[in-house]
């Protein structure tokens, strides 16, 4: 078992944190380094709308629906070198590492050795990367060094802002009309990509009986073929055939249908059963989150 549980999530200062296979901090084995002293707002819950109506002439608010967004990390280090060469490289590495600031871009966090083997991965992108150029060897504690200096890393989780396990699914199966329960392994909810197979004529309706509460997604009149499929993707809010890859959603019955909406997770942490009615076998699968 791993010191570890995925239940937990990623690790902050106790990981090693390897950005777009470019650069790596806090991995303390090897020197010259870029150690970590600081993390912000990595185990923050994802920033929240607070859309509220102001009624007139009466005290307080009245809340109105609203959405997750992403959420800011800020790393603090410090580069540690045994001389001014070696120390002015890593400057230049760090800053052509997160020079990108206009795309997303990959974090991976796997864990020293004694805190097992289970890494997370996120995408966020960069908007901001400083280098301090003052030298502090003022620590009782730590020999002094003349060849380190702090930085600073601010990136934001914009497009998801969920952590996922590098390697890890979950999925169940099953007939049509068969009720299985999907267990949703981490700390956060996941959006699955049911796969149903055919022959599908007429209707299809895909359910949730609870965990929190009953949802369900109905599609009339498709025509799916023996040995084709027909793919729901909750994350991409995408349906289609595989054979030819056009989009169904006009097949979607909206007035039927209350588990289509961006504000709605797909499958909550925990047990949740599941049930699809119409084809034949289905597979329902997602990743493993944590916030």
């Amino acid at each position: 078992m791993s010191p570890v549980a995925q239940i937990d999530g990623p690790l902050g200062l106790e990981g090693i944190h390897i950005w777009n296979a470019a650069i790596t901090l806090n991995s303390l084995e090897s020197f010259p380094r870029y150690k970590l002293t600081g993390i912000t707002g990595l185990f923050d819950l994802p920033d929240a709308e607070s859309n509220a109506f102001i009624p007139v002439a009466k005290p307080f608010e009245m809340p109105t629906p609203s959405m997750v967004r992403g959420k800011t990390i800020v790393y603090e280090g410090v580069m540690e070198a045994s001389n001014q060469q070696s120390l002015a490289q890593m400057r230049t590495n760090l800053r052509a590492a997160f020079q990108n600031r206009t795309v997303e871009q990959q974090m991976i966090i796997s864990p020293h050795a004694d805190y097992g083997a289970i890494s997370w991965a996120y995408r966020a992108r960069v908007l901001a990367c400083s280098v301090e150029e003052t030298l502090d060897d003022r620590s009782l504690t730590e020999t002094r060094n003349p060849y380190k200096r702090n930085f600073t890393v601010t990136v934001r989780m914009m497009s998801d802002a969920r952590y996922y396990r590098v390697g890890a699914t979950q999925s169940i199966s099953g007939d049509s009309g068969e009720t299985v329960t999907f267990t949703n392994s981490g700390n956060a909810p996941v959006d699955p990509v049911f796969v149903i197979d055919g022959s599908i004529d007429g209707d299809l309706v895909i359910e949730r009986t609870g965990n929190p509460d009953a949802r369900r997604l109905e599609l009339n009149d498709l025509s799916i073929g023996s040995g084709n499929e027909l793919v729901i993707n909750f994350a991409t809010r995408r349906i289609y055939r595989t054979s030819d890859g056009i989009d169904r959603d006009g097949k979607l019955n909206f007035a039927d249908s209350n588990w289509w909406d961006e504000d709605i997770w797909g499958l909550m942490p925990g047990n949740t059963s599941v049930k699809v009615t119409g084809g034949a076998g289905w597979t329902c699968s997602s990743g493993v989150a944590s916030w």
